[in-house]
């Protein structure tokens, strides 16, 4: 699987990189300094949404290549996971 670029409007380089399965890890370039702004569920628990400097917003529900995604989490020393639902491709048999 190969990285997903995702557009910043500040030209700062921000990706999701292939982590396990479904999950995808946040990169971003040392120019953004590596801070983002992150929004909880009601439950004041659950992440919402993440928000790098210059975009993307990225909130639970939103479409990423065509793929949903479902849940946002982290893991200290690795990161913010996504977790992208499967696509229709992902799941085609190959005979």
């Amino acid at each position: 699987m190969n990285n997903i670029a995702l557009y910043n409007r500040y030209g700062y380089i921000v990706n999701l990189e292939p982590y396990e399965g479904d999950k995808w890890v946040l990169r971003l370039d040392d120019e953004s300094g590596s801070h983002v702004r992150v929004g909880y569920k009601e439950n004041k628990k659950d992440y919402y949404f993440v928000d790098p400097p210059g975009g993307p917003f990225l909130a639970v529900g939103n479409e990423i290549e065509g793929r949903k995604l479902t849940e946002i989490s982290h893991i200290p020393n690795v990161g913010f996971i996504f977790t992208l639902e499967s696509s229709k491709s992902d799941n085609d048999e190959i005979d």
